[in-house]
């Protein structure tokens, strides 16, 4: 599980709450803090669509509070605020909760925008009431309340269903960029790449296939180009090749990105100068040639947009998403291939 780090806000020590103390935490010290300490990160509203496809329920308030409990972001019942009691734990677990909570539905959101799912009522869910509080504790008096916690309440809708057309377990991956792209698993993916399979996914999802492999083609170039000026400055002085006319050709406009990963190729296999980096990655030169198979057919598949151009084989569902689900190894190949190259030169 994902764990937020807590930090103490100012005028509040979450230090020495054993034992008798001079003051205790009002509550609007306690609301400032959770107001201080509740964010949704990205990452988790991914691991919430996730497990929103892969453990679907029609119910989303049965759908929500299975999630919370598989990351165990249980909303505590009532805050003890005594000089005796120590109030942080208590608070880091509403702030678990409400953080959680607020991930799983943008995450709902985030899948009926991209149609992996749908609404299947008017009816919405998902608000919070308010958190008890109390100075009591036992052998003192003291007072109870509580205070609303509605401004952290994001509504969804109460029924949810799949859609017909599609099957998540197949899917999941395709189904949204996020979900993708934690597929991927490359969190220092050069941005240009990043952005092109992210609209590469959305596309596909609404059947835009020419335009999904228009972007996955983007994404292709972007990963080679930046494999290939990664390898070409690593390339010592005095070498069998010119490091130097290698990027120059890279960047050149009016170098075909066919002639490009040529290039790129050719270059690797000039071993006597990239043996280090090929040990240090593990991509071997016919691993390489493996990526250009890939890369040509989506390339092939890609110039379709020309007027008059047609594909040896018609971009249907099937073969796009299969050019897509393949980019996921041969581009963390050549990720691996850049990084390997940056931190050998």
């Amino acid at each position: 599980m994902v764990r937020q780090v807590i930090r103490p806000i100012s005028g509040f020590s979450t230090r020495n709450w054993s034992g008798k103390q001079e003051k205790q935490m009002s509550d609007d010290l306690a609301k400032r803090y959770i107001a201080d300490h509740v964010k949704v990160a990205r990452l988790h509203v991914t691991i919430a669509k996730a497990f929103i496809l892969k453990n679907f329920h029609p119910t989303t308030s049965e759908l929500i509070n299975r999630f919370l409990q598989s990351v165990d972001a249980k909303m505590p019942q009532k805050l003890v605020l005594h000089p005796s009691v120590d109030p942080v734990p208590t608070l880091d677990s509403v702030v678990s909760a409400i953080s959680w909570q607020l991930a799983a539905c943008e995450a709902i959101w985030g899948l009926i925008a991209n149609a992996a799912v749908f609404p299947a009522s008017t009816a919405m869910c998902g608000g919070f009431g308010s958190l008890q509080w109390t100075t009591v504790v036992p052998g003192s008096g003291g007072s109870s309340s509580g205070f609303s916690l509605e401004e952290y309440s994001i509504q969804v809708p109460d029924k949810l269903a799949l859609p017909k057309s599609s099957n998540p377990d197949v899917d999941l991956p395709l189904t949204d960029p996020d979900l993708y792209l934690k597929e991927l698993n490359l969190p220092g993916l050069v941005p240009a790449v990043e952005m092109a399979l992210r609209e590469a996914v959305r596309c596909i999802r609404h059947g835009l296939y020419l335009a999904c492999l228009a972007m996955l083609g983007r994404a292709s170039e972007a990963a080679w180009i930046e494999t290939g000026m990664a390898l070409a400055s690593a390339v010592p002085a005095g070498s069998s090749i010119d490091g130097t006319k290698i990027g120059d050709q890279l960047q050149d406009p009016f170098v075909g990105i066919g002639r490009k990963i040529k290039i790129v190729l050719d270059s690797y296999s000039h071993q006597e100068v990239f043996g280090g980096i090929t040990k240090a990655s593990g991509v071997r030169l016919q691993d390489l040639r493996n990526c250009v198979v890939w890369a040509d057919c989506v390339r092939e598949s890609r110039n379709s947009i020309h007027y008059g151009a047609e594909p040896a084989m018609s971009n249907s569902y099937e073969k796009v998403a299969t050019l897509l689900i393949g980019a996921v190894p041969h581009i963390r190949l050549l990720a691996a291939l850049a990084d390997a190259a940056r931190k050998n030169p």
